[in-house]
């Protein structure tokens, strides 16, 4: 089992955890960070910690879902459709995370993973 979050961890692609955390609970000598606490990721920039990329957006984010379900289960071939599937990114990753640090970086993944995945 994975220790929970805490006020100063570090992050898998590096930054940590920076928000107020929980004054009530206390983990190994430091606050437990909640949903919404701030982070800050060397990759993104400042950002938050989310329990699960699927919960979070289907409750709190409900026009992301919408954008989602509206991506075509294909992979993009043509020009148009290369620059689509970009917006679509760009649209997705603002709606998360409100801004669009690391938008080249979430653009080149997104494409690679769905090149697995389709």
């Amino acid at each position: 089992m994975k220790s929970p979050i805490r006020k100063g961890d570090k992050l898998e692609l590096g930054g940590e955890v920076t928000g107020t955390c929980s004054p009530w609970t206390i983990f190994m000598g430091r606050p437990l960070a909640r949903k919404g606490d701030e982070a800050v990721c060397d990759l993104h920039g400042p950002t938050f910690i989310v329990d699960s990329g699927a919960s979070y957006v289907t409750a709190f984010r409900p026009k992301v879902v919408s954008e989602i379900d509206g991506d075509p289960p294909r992979i993009a071939l043509t020009l148009a459709e290369k620059n689509a599937e970009k917006e679509l990114i760009k649209r997705v990753a603002k709606g998360i995370n409100g801004a669009l640090n690391g938008i080249d970086d979430r653009i080149k993944y997104t494409v690679m993973v769905r090149k697995v995945l389709l």
